[in-house]
């Protein structure tokens, strides 16, 4: 029993970061119209719950942002943070190539 209980903790805490890099992914592609909570559950298949939680989360933590009279979901701050840290010398061409 121990053990079928932390390979489902492993899993999931896994499963919780892949599907937050795929949200905020989805949430870039979208960015110029923004994305709702229902057209991301459709897109992704997941409770609305699940989907709730991870996108308030990524709201807590900068990496996106909810306008409050769409309740659509954009980039937040945090992508901006994240592309000014990026050392000037990398080739930045390579860089994005390998994150595809």
């Amino acid at each position: 029993m121990a053990r079928r209980t932390l390979r489902r903790t492993e899993r999931s805490g896994t499963q919780t970061v892949e599907r937050s890099f795929l949200l905020l992914k989805e949430i870039c592609a979208r960015n110029t119209t923004g994305a709702t909570l229902p057209q991301l559950v459709k897109r992704f298949g997941w409770h609305r719950t699940t989907m709730h939680r991870l996108l308030q989360c990524m709201v807590r933590q900068g990496a996106i942002w909810l306008a409050p009279t769409s309740r659509k979901f954009f980039l937040g701050p945090l992508a901006l943070e994240l592309s000014l840290a990026v050392r000037p010398q990398q080739d930045l061409r390579s860089l994005f190539a390998s994150a595809t």
